[in-house]
């Protein structure tokens, strides 16, 4: 009986780690889908720069779960012109959201990241 009892205690490890593993696929591929959704919208967002749309989230973390769209208190912008005058703590916001680092020294740099990002072909 006690070897049965290790057994099953085993077995119930076994169990869990699968559980896990599983859940983690489940994420993956939820972002997988979202990245391949966006590229159709990046692609839209370069070449209608005076009608951007907002990309959906693509990585786990923060409040909203991956597939969400940035809220509306975030006024994302709707054309190029609106991101380039993005202030740092509109950026700030959508780098939260988006779970992203839009890297620069300076806001202008941080706004090009951005444009970047919504607009070119995701690279991991």
């Amino acid at each position: 009986i006690a070897q049965m009892q290790v057994t099953l205690q085993q077995v119930q490890k076994d169990v869990q780690q699968v559980q896990q593993d599983v859940q983690q696929v489940q994420r993956d591929l939820a972002s997988m889908r979202w990245t391949q959704v966006n590229a159709a919208i990046r692609f839209h967002n370069r070449n209608n720069r005076n009608a951007v749309r907002p990309l959906h989230k693509e990585r786990q973390g923060g409040t909203d779960p991956v597939g969400a769209l940035p809220p509306a208190h975030m006024n994302f912008p709707e054309n190029f012109s609106e991101t380039v005058a993005l202030t740092g703590n509109q950026l700030d916001q959508l780098q939260e959201f988006y779970q992203l680092q839009f890297a620069g020294p300076l806001v202008g740099d941080r706004r090009h990241a951005l444009w970047a990002y919504i607009s070119e072909p995701a690279v991991e």
